[in-house]
Protein backbone atom coordinates (compact mmCIF):
# COMPACT_ATOMS: atom_id res chain seq x y z
CA UNK A 1 0.00 0.00 0.00
CA UNK A 2 2.81 2.42 0.81
CA UNK A 3 4.46 1.69 -2.52
CA UNK A 4 1.13 2.13 -4.31
CA UNK A 5 0.72 5.57 -2.77
CA UNK A 6 4.13 6.63 -4.05
CA UNK A 7 3.29 5.28 -7.51
CA UNK A 8 -0.03 7.09 -7.46
CA UNK A 9 1.70 10.42 -6.91
CA UNK A 10 4.12 9.76 -9.75
CA UNK A 11 1.20 8.81 -12.00
CA UNK A 12 -0.48 12.09 -11.09
CA UNK A 13 2.45 14.10 -12.35
CA UNK A 14 2.52 12.11 -15.60
CA UNK A 15 -1.23 12.51 -16.09
CA UNK A 16 -1.16 16.25 -15.48
CA UNK A 17 1.71 16.60 -17.93
CA UNK A 18 -0.31 14.65 -20.51
CA UNK A 19 -3.34 16.90 -20.01
CA UNK A 20 -1.17 19.99 -20.40
CA UNK A 21 0.11 18.64 -23.69
CA UNK A 22 -3.39 17.87 -24.96
CA UNK A 23 -4.69 21.27 -23.95
CA UNK A 24 -1.74 22.88 -25.71
CA UNK A 25 -2.52 20.90 -28.87
CA UNK A 26 -6.18 21.98 -28.64
CA UNK A 27 -5.11 25.62 -28.48
CA UNK A 28 -2.91 25.20 -31.55
CA UNK A 29 -5.75 23.48 -33.43
CA UNK A 30 -8.12 26.31 -32.68
CA UNK A 31 -5.55 28.81 -33.96
CA UNK A 32 -5.43 26.98 -37.32
CA UNK A 33 -1.81 25.85 -37.11
CA UNK A 34 -2.79 22.23 -37.77
CA UNK A 35 -5.88 20.08 -38.04
CA UNK A 36 -7.13 18.81 -34.67
CA UNK A 37 -9.74 16.10 -34.47
CA UNK A 38 -11.93 16.76 -31.46
CA UNK A 39 -12.17 13.75 -29.17
CA UNK A 40 -14.49 12.93 -26.36
CA UNK A 41 -14.53 15.36 -23.45
CA UNK A 42 -11.51 15.18 -21.19
CA UNK A 43 -11.46 15.66 -17.43
CA UNK A 44 -10.12 18.96 -16.19
CA UNK A 45 -6.98 19.29 -14.12
CA UNK A 46 -9.16 19.94 -11.10
CA UNK A 47 -11.15 16.76 -11.63
CA UNK A 48 -7.98 14.69 -12.06
CA UNK A 49 -6.43 16.19 -8.93
CA UNK A 50 -9.64 15.56 -6.98
CA UNK A 51 -9.72 11.92 -8.08
CA UNK A 52 -6.09 11.45 -7.09
CA UNK A 53 -6.70 13.01 -3.68
CA UNK A 54 -9.71 10.76 -3.13
CA UNK A 55 -7.66 7.70 -4.09
CA UNK A 56 -4.83 8.77 -1.80
CA UNK A 57 -7.26 9.29 1.09
CA UNK A 58 -8.74 5.83 0.54
CA UNK A 59 -5.30 4.25 0.53
CA UNK A 60 -4.28 6.20 3.62
CA UNK A 61 -7.41 4.98 5.44
CA UNK A 62 -6.61 1.41 4.43
CA UNK A 63 -3.02 1.81 5.69
CA UNK A 64 -4.24 3.17 9.03
CA UNK A 65 -6.70 0.30 9.38
CA UNK A 66 -3.96 -2.25 8.76
CA UNK A 67 -1.62 -0.49 11.20
CA UNK A 68 -4.26 -0.49 13.94
CA UNK A 69 -4.89 -4.19 13.37
CA UNK A 70 -1.16 -4.89 13.73
CA UNK A 71 -1.01 -2.82 16.92
CA UNK A 72 -3.96 -4.66 18.44
CA UNK A 73 -2.47 -8.05 17.59
CA UNK A 74 0.94 -7.07 19.00
CA UNK A 75 -0.63 -5.64 22.17
CA UNK A 76 -2.35 -8.98 22.75
CA UNK A 77 0.93 -10.79 22.09
CA UNK A 78 2.72 -8.55 24.61
CA UNK A 79 0.25 -9.43 27.35
CA UNK A 80 0.33 -13.14 26.56
CA UNK A 81 4.10 -13.44 26.32
CA UNK A 82 5.48 -10.81 28.71
CA UNK A 83 2.55 -9.90 30.95
CA UNK A 84 1.35 -6.34 31.55
CA UNK A 85 3.81 -3.47 31.17
CA UNK A 86 5.81 -1.44 31.72
CA UNK A 87 8.78 -3.54 30.62
CA UNK A 88 12.41 -3.18 31.67
CA UNK A 89 15.61 -4.24 29.92
CA UNK A 90 19.06 -4.17 31.48
CA UNK A 91 22.13 -3.82 29.24
CA UNK A 92 25.58 -4.96 30.28
CA UNK A 93 28.16 -3.33 28.01
CA UNK A 94 31.91 -2.87 27.86
CA UNK A 95 33.10 0.69 27.22
CA UNK A 96 36.82 1.37 26.96
CA UNK A 97 37.54 -1.95 28.66
CA UNK A 98 35.18 -1.28 31.58
CA UNK A 99 31.96 -3.19 32.26
CA UNK A 100 28.97 -0.89 32.71
CA UNK A 101 25.21 -1.30 33.16
CA UNK A 102 22.18 0.71 32.20
CA UNK A 103 18.45 0.00 32.23
CA UNK A 104 15.65 1.11 29.94
CA UNK A 105 11.89 1.27 30.46
CA UNK A 106 9.59 0.94 27.48
CA UNK A 107 6.97 3.44 26.42
CA UNK A 108 3.27 2.77 26.95
CA UNK A 109 2.39 -0.62 25.51
CA UNK A 110 -1.00 0.75 24.53
CA UNK A 111 0.56 3.46 22.36
CA UNK A 112 3.64 1.63 21.00
CA UNK A 113 2.78 -2.10 21.12
CA UNK A 114 4.30 -3.02 17.75
CA UNK A 115 7.70 -1.42 18.42
CA UNK A 116 7.88 -2.71 21.99
CA UNK A 117 7.00 -6.29 21.06
CA UNK A 118 9.52 -6.18 18.22
CA UNK A 119 12.26 -4.97 20.59
CA UNK A 120 11.45 -7.34 23.45
CA UNK A 121 11.30 -10.31 21.11
CA UNK A 122 14.92 -9.66 20.07
CA UNK A 123 15.99 -9.21 23.69
CA UNK A 124 14.14 -12.33 24.88
CA UNK A 125 15.84 -14.37 22.15
CA UNK A 126 19.20 -12.85 23.21
CA UNK A 127 19.91 -11.58 19.72
CA UNK A 128 21.62 -8.46 21.09
CA UNK A 129 24.07 -10.49 23.19
CA UNK A 130 27.67 -10.15 22.00
CA UNK A 131 26.89 -7.35 19.56
CA UNK A 132 28.19 -3.79 19.40
CA UNK A 133 27.34 -0.11 19.69
CA UNK A 134 28.84 1.93 16.84
CA UNK A 135 30.55 5.21 17.75
CA UNK A 136 29.96 6.99 14.46
CA UNK A 137 27.65 9.97 15.13
CA UNK A 138 27.72 12.85 17.58
CA UNK A 139 23.98 12.79 18.37
CA UNK A 140 23.33 9.04 18.81
CA UNK A 141 25.02 5.72 19.43
CA UNK A 142 23.58 2.88 17.36
CA UNK A 143 23.46 -0.86 17.99
CA UNK A 144 24.87 -2.89 15.13
CA UNK A 145 24.28 -6.47 14.03
CA UNK A 146 27.96 -7.36 14.23
CA UNK A 147 30.00 -9.35 16.71
CA UNK A 148 32.95 -7.64 18.41
CA UNK A 149 35.15 -9.70 16.08
CA UNK A 150 33.53 -8.04 13.07
CA UNK A 151 31.31 -10.91 11.94
CA UNK A 152 28.07 -9.88 10.25
CA UNK A 153 25.27 -11.37 12.37
CA UNK A 154 22.31 -9.89 10.48
CA UNK A 155 21.14 -13.36 9.42
CA UNK A 156 20.08 -13.94 13.05
CA UNK A 157 17.53 -11.16 12.80
CA UNK A 158 14.22 -11.33 10.98
CA UNK A 159 12.42 -8.68 8.97
CA UNK A 160 12.11 -5.01 10.04
CA UNK A 161 9.06 -3.38 11.59
CA UNK A 162 5.83 -3.54 9.63
CA UNK A 163 5.51 0.26 9.77
CA UNK A 164 7.15 3.22 11.59
CA UNK A 165 4.94 3.41 14.68
CA UNK A 166 5.10 6.73 16.56
CA UNK A 167 3.44 8.45 19.52
CA UNK A 168 3.65 12.19 20.10
CA UNK A 169 3.58 11.51 23.85
CA UNK A 170 6.97 9.77 23.59
CA UNK A 171 9.27 12.08 21.56
CA UNK A 172 12.98 11.68 20.81
CA UNK A 173 14.39 13.44 23.87
CA UNK A 174 17.76 12.66 25.46
CA UNK A 175 18.31 9.04 26.63
CA UNK A 176 15.45 7.62 24.56
CA UNK A 177 15.73 4.68 22.16
CA UNK A 178 14.56 4.74 18.57
CA UNK A 179 14.54 2.64 15.41
CA UNK A 180 16.25 4.25 12.37
CA UNK A 181 15.13 4.05 8.75
CA UNK A 182 11.83 3.05 7.18
CA UNK A 183 9.99 1.11 8.35
CA UNK A 184 12.70 0.70 11.03
CA UNK A 185 14.70 -1.94 12.87
CA UNK A 186 16.20 -4.20 13.83
CA UNK A 187 19.01 -1.76 14.70
CA UNK A 188 18.20 0.81 17.35
CA UNK A 189 19.91 3.93 18.62
CA UNK A 190 20.11 5.92 21.85
CA UNK A 191 19.63 9.67 21.64
CA UNK A 192 22.32 11.73 23.36
CA UNK A 193 20.29 14.93 23.04
CA UNK A 194 16.76 16.05 22.27
CA UNK A 195 16.66 14.93 18.63
CA UNK A 196 12.98 15.60 18.00
CA UNK A 197 13.87 18.00 15.19
CA UNK A 198 15.86 15.23 13.48
CA UNK A 199 13.90 12.06 14.16
CA UNK A 200 10.41 13.47 14.72
CA UNK A 201 7.43 13.56 12.32
CA UNK A 202 8.25 14.77 8.82
CA UNK A 203 11.87 15.57 9.64
CA UNK A 204 13.59 13.11 7.29
CA UNK A 205 13.61 12.68 3.51
CA UNK A 206 11.62 9.44 3.70
CA UNK A 207 8.99 11.21 5.84
CA UNK A 208 7.90 13.83 3.30
CA UNK A 209 4.82 12.02 2.00
CA UNK A 210 3.36 10.41 5.13
CA UNK A 211 4.84 12.81 7.73
CA UNK A 212 5.97 9.79 9.74
CA UNK A 213 8.83 9.52 12.23
CA UNK A 214 11.38 7.14 13.67
CA UNK A 215 9.69 4.95 16.30
CA UNK A 216 10.70 6.04 19.83
CA UNK A 217 9.94 3.18 22.20
CA UNK A 218 11.99 3.27 25.42
CA UNK A 219 14.03 5.50 27.73
CA UNK A 220 17.07 4.98 29.95
CA UNK A 221 15.95 5.17 33.60
CA UNK A 222 19.14 3.97 35.32
CA UNK A 223 22.72 4.45 34.20
CA UNK A 224 22.46 7.76 32.34
CA UNK A 225 26.15 8.28 33.15
CA UNK A 226 26.93 5.23 31.02
CA UNK A 227 25.17 6.84 28.07
CA UNK A 228 27.19 10.00 28.71
CA UNK A 229 30.32 7.85 28.52
CA UNK A 230 29.16 6.41 25.20
CA UNK A 231 28.61 9.97 24.01
CA UNK A 232 32.12 10.95 25.07
CA UNK A 233 33.62 8.25 22.84
CA UNK A 234 31.32 9.21 19.96
CA UNK A 235 32.23 12.89 19.74
CA UNK A 236 34.46 13.72 16.80
CA UNK A 237 34.23 10.23 15.30
CA UNK A 238 31.73 11.20 12.58
CA UNK A 239 34.35 13.14 10.64
CA UNK A 240 37.26 10.86 11.44
CA UNK A 241 36.90 8.69 8.32
CA UNK A 242 36.10 5.02 7.84
CA UNK A 243 39.59 3.56 8.26
CA UNK A 244 38.88 2.50 11.82
CA UNK A 245 35.52 1.54 13.31
CA UNK A 246 35.07 2.53 16.95
CA UNK A 247 32.61 0.51 19.00
CA UNK A 248 31.61 -0.62 22.47
CA UNK A 249 30.48 -4.18 23.21
CA UNK A 250 26.97 -5.23 24.18
CA UNK A 251 27.64 -8.24 26.37
CA UNK A 252 24.02 -8.94 27.33
CA UNK A 253 20.53 -7.45 27.17
CA UNK A 254 18.08 -8.98 29.65
CA UNK A 255 14.42 -8.56 30.49
CA UNK A 256 13.94 -7.50 34.10
CA UNK A 257 10.96 -7.50 36.43
CA UNK A 258 10.26 -4.94 39.13
CA UNK A 259 9.23 -5.96 42.63
CA UNK A 260 8.62 -2.94 44.82
CA UNK A 261 11.55 -0.65 44.22
CA UNK A 262 13.94 -3.45 43.21
CA UNK A 263 14.67 -5.10 39.87
CA UNK A 264 15.36 -8.77 39.19
CA UNK A 265 15.92 -10.86 36.11
CA UNK A 266 13.23 -13.37 35.21
CA UNK A 267 15.53 -15.97 36.78
CA UNK A 268 15.63 -14.09 40.09
CA UNK A 269 19.09 -12.54 39.68
CA UNK A 270 19.21 -9.04 41.22
CA UNK A 271 20.39 -6.06 39.16
CA UNK A 272 23.37 -3.87 40.16
CA UNK A 273 20.91 -0.95 40.46
CA UNK A 274 19.22 -2.41 43.58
Amino acid sequence: LLSNAHLEIEKTEIELHRIDKIMSQRTLAQSGNFTYKKSTSLPSRGEIASNIIDTHDEQNNMIQTIQKAIQQQQYTSLLQRFGPGPYFVEFCIVVDGRRKYFMVETASSEEMPHSIYYFLDKVDNRLWDNKIFFHHWDHVVQAGMFSPEGEDMSSQFESPLAFPEYSSSFPHVAYTLGFPGRPGGPEFYINFDDNSDIHGPGQQDESEIFNDADPCFAKVIHGEAVIDLLEKFSHGVENAGDDEVMFSVIETARLMKKEGDKFYSHHGVPTPFN
